[in-house]
């Protein structure tokens, strides 16, 4: 499975916690390539830098979202506050591999997970995937002490793909450019770092494969135009909140897009495209 090359947490929320709303580069990411940052730095030694697309391995952005922050590139952060029985919004981790492929980021305006690039393959067929990973909670203070929920959240994935193949001939091998899209969300509790798997206590997953979303093409000349899914609901988990002990209840939810070229194949977000996905109330079965 790709791995998350940038992440956005929620220092009211996620693990571990920090004080101050900044945008630290970790030092084994390599540099954006054509432009300097600007940075001033930390107590700590960490250099504090603007928001951006980088080509990178982790990128962690913090906000505290008691201040209703705005981040040293203008950038600010509207969420509500968490309520009864809401799952309260933690981090979130974007995916895009393989590197040289999409490019994954945050918006500097709405804060919204962000999508651009292409994948394309001269010969043998490749791989790529872009997406995200999300995280929410809802702590044990928040929540009913028994009866029977549902969690059911959602997400929005608004854009335009453009998808385009080699004329097939038949001495030639065949051109192809073919897609999906999975998501779905796992439940658990755990008393350690969230986006860790060690430690969790499993209460729920699902997932599923859109069958109403997907492409295939297969030497044409002629360029297909499809727009990103919309509104998609996650497939439904019960809680029963009698079975919890006092540790927070966490979701984790995962949209990933995944294509595969060969031969001429090209697939590319024209010009970009955003996946949302808001809190959510666990409501009662």
């Amino acid at each position: 499975m790709p791995h998350p090359i940038v992440r956005l947490a929620n220092t009211d929320y996620a693990f571990p916690r920090v004080g101050d709303s900044a945008a630290i580069l970790t030092s084994h990411v390599p540099e954006p390539r054509g432009e300097e940052p600007s940075a001033n730095m930390e107590p700590s030694g960490q250099a504090v830098r603007t928001p951006r697309a980088v080509e990178a391995d982790i990128m962690t952005v913090h906000v505290d979202l008691a201040g209703q922050p705005v981040l040293s590139g203008g950038w600010h952060v509207n969420l509500p506050k968490p309520r009864d029985q809401h799952f309260w919004w933690a981090e979130t981790e974007l995916i895009a591999q393989p590197r040289g492929t999409f490019t994954a980021y945050f918006d500097d305006r709405t804060g919204s997970p962000t999508f651009s690039g292409r994948a394309s393959a001269p010969g043998d067929g490749r791989w790529a995937s872009f997406g995200m990973i999300a995280r929410f909670g809802l702590s044990a203070e928040r929540r009913p002490s028994r009866g029977l929920y549902l969690s059911v959240p959602h997400f929005v994935a608004d854009g335009v793909m453009s998808v385009q193949t080699l004329e097939g001939h038949w001495y030639e091998k065949d051109s192809m450019a073919f897609g999906g899209v999975t998501f779905g969300q796992r439940l658990f509790q755990t008393d350690g770092d969230p986006a860790l798997e060690s430690g969790r206590s499993p209460r729920g997953s699902a997932s599923v494969v859109d069958p109403d979303w997907k492409f295939s093409y297969k030497n044409s000349r002629s360029p297909g135009l499809f727009s990103f899914p919309g509104f998609r609901a996650f497939p439904p988990l019960p809680i029963d909140f009698a079975t919890l002990d006092r540790r927070d209840l966490w979701a984790e939810v995962t949209v990933r897009f995944d294509v595969r070229v060969r031969y001429g194949g090209v697939v590319e977000i024209t010009p970009w495209a955003t996946i949302d996905v808001p809190q959510w109330k666990a409501n009662p079965a």
